[in-house]
């Protein structure tokens, strides 16, 4: 029996295709390492550089006497006494580094001042916030950078403090712009369309479920998963969700809902879908018809159709999926995005909910507020910043009172 020629070259191109595309992918990855080891470098020397200017500056305000030296701003103030309760610098050792007397340190601690300017309002005629709460919207903006204003003003609000969006925006405002942003189009009143309210509203938690499928490319195309995950409308809860190299089928998509339906403990009122082959299948139709389970049919961009996992998609690919998820393997990939959906439960807020989190909706929780004399009393108050389950892509915040 002979071999074909024309199959052995045909398998021959395919063994070189898949080799020139590992080859692409290693000489990408050897380039981004480099990459990184220059950056490497870089950053240590400038801190080598920045830590020789240090002990010289240190060195000269040490030898000048206490009355010459430059006074410290009340901002200044404030940001040293945070910065000694945020890595947990002793007083003795805070006054030491930053070249001050320790009665003074003391001081500054008794009489904290409640706003940068008594009595004085901003130019648009807010009332300016108290300098702790100042410190700690400068904490969250520069540890990450990603957030928005409503969202820093959410986690303000799940710390305890009433603090409104435009607050916030005008606190940002005062520093430095990170790089410039194009300017927002200007909306004319007349041509703005008003969206029409359709479908079913979620009045309580597992009355309505969301179930859809997005496609994930990773290793910059390289590879592509395809993840789907089961929504729950009124708390915004991720109730069940997976991963599955190929294009998800009837059947497995019947195993993620009778999951999510074990997780939740009963089944919804209404799932709303897409008209994708997995969700119009026989086998799809019968497993809802058995539970009992409404269908409902949605488009994209429609107001209360899809449009709450759709946001849910864009939070996974812009905040949950990091650069080296592509070299995870499956199974460890499956139990991040399980670790990321706790996370997402237990601590993301949400603006569709006041600024709560699922599991607070769930539970119907009121939030309660810290008063701002509270905040800038002599009481020390420390932002603690841990990680979810030692993720460090999953940040948790406290406020906690430092004795």
């Amino acid at each position: 029996m002979t071999e074909n020629p024309s199959a052995s070259r045909g398998w021959l191109n395919a063994i070189l295709t898949i080799g020139k595309l590992f080859a692409a992918a290693q000489a990408q990855r050897e380039g981004e390492l480099r990459r990184l080891a220059a950056e490497n470098d870089r950053l240590r020397t400038e801190l080598e550089c920045r830590a020789a200017e240090l002990r010289l500056l240190h060195e000269r305000l040490e030898g000048m006497k206490p009355g010459t030296r430059p006074r410290y701003s009340a901002e200044a103030q404030v940001a040293i006494l945070w910065h000694g309760m945020r890595y947990g610098i002793c007083l003795a050792e805070l006054a030491h580094r930053f070249v001050v007397g320790l009665a003074t340190l003391r001081g500054w601690l008794r009489r904290l001042p409640e706003t940068p300017a008594r009595g004085k309002a901003s130019a648009k005629g807010r009332p300016l916030l108290p300098l702790v709460i100042e410190h700690l919207i400068h904490l969250l903006r520069f540890e990450n950078p990603r957030w928005g204003t409503r969202r820093i003003a959410q986690v303000l609000a799940k710390l305890g403090i009433r603090v409104s969006r435009s607050a916030v925006q005008c606190t940002v405002q005062r520093l430095p712009p990170e790089r410039p942003r194009p300017a927002a189009p200007v909306e004319t009143p007349g041509k703005r369309r008003r969206r029409k309210r359709s479908g079913v509203k979620a009045r309580r938690p597992d009355h309505v479920w969301l179930i859809d499928i997005t496609r994930v490319n990773l290793l910059f195309g390289l590879a592509t998963v395809h993840i789907a995950a089961v929504l729950d409308a009124y708390t915004r809860r991720i109730v069940a969700i997976d991963l599955c190299a190929r294009e998800p089928t009837a059947a497995w998509m019947c195993k993620l809902l009778d999951a999510a339906i074990g997780a939740a403990g009963r089944a919804p009122r209404h799932l709303i879908t897409d008209h994708g082959a997995q969700f119009t299948a026989k086998r799809f139709t019968r497993l809802a018809r058995r539970r009992k389970i409404r269908r409902r049919f949605g488009a994209v961009g429609e107001h209360s159709s899809i449009a709450l996992i759709e946001r849910l998609w864009r939070t996974l690919r812009y905040e949950a999926l990091p650069l080296w998820s592509g070299f995870l393997p499956p199974e460890e990939l499956r139990r991040y995005l399980h670790r990321w959906a706790r996370w997402y439960r237990l601590e993301r807020v949400h603006q569709g909910i006041e600024g709560l989190t699922p599991a607070e909706q769930g539970r119907k929780a009121v939030r309660r507020y810290r008063a701002a004399t509270e905040l800038a009393s002599t009481a020390r108050w420390s932002l603690v910043r841990s990680f979810f389950e030692g993720d460090p892509g999953l940040p948790v915040y406290r406020l906690r009172k430092v004795a």
